[in-house]
């Protein structure tokens, strides 16, 4: 039996790929009445140089984050303005399916959308990697989306 989602949880890398899950998750949410998450992660850095303090790695961290949430609220803003959807935008620290993995079980998501191309457009390489990972371990269905003019590996 379909049960429509109502928490839907959109990864976001503010690749081209990526933009399509977008609209695909707010088309889905429009239709069904359904709030968005929009979350985008930022990999763990790694501070090498030994001169640099932990409040100037702390305040780097903290600079990093407020740049990447300034660019998902216009990321979500180019995208949701047309539609009235609920979306709350998400920036998090660490390694990316497994911070989508937490945003799914925190915000209770019932679905996920996700490109099934990242920034590098490589299938083999994202499916194997996040996409392909959050998939395998998420609780709730997944929308593998693909992009128009993407040739398939086979």
């Amino acid at each position: 039996m379909f049960v429509p989602p109502k928490r839907i949880l959109v990864p976001t890398d503010f690749s081209r790929f990526s933009d399509n899950a977008l609209q695909y998750g707010l088309d889905i949410a429009a239709q069904y009445g359904a709030k968005v998450f929009v979350i985008h992660v930022l990999p763990p850095k790694v501070y090498s140089d030994h001169t640099i303090t932990i409040e100037m790695v702390d305040a780097l961290k903290k600079q990093r984050l407020e740049a990447a949430a300034q660019s998902l609220h216009g990321e979500v803003e180019k995208f949701s303005g047309s539609r009235n959807v609920e979306v709350e935008p998400i920036v998090r620290s660490g390694v990316a399916h497994e911070e989508i993995g937490r945003a799914e079980r925190d915000l209770k998501a019932d679905l996920i959308v996700i490109a099934s191309h990242g920034q590098t457009g490589l299938m083999s390489i994202l499916v194997g990697s996040v996409a392909g990972k959050v998939a395998q371990a998420a609780a709730c269905p997944v929308l593998l989306v693909r992009s128009p003019g993407v040739a398939s590996s086979s």
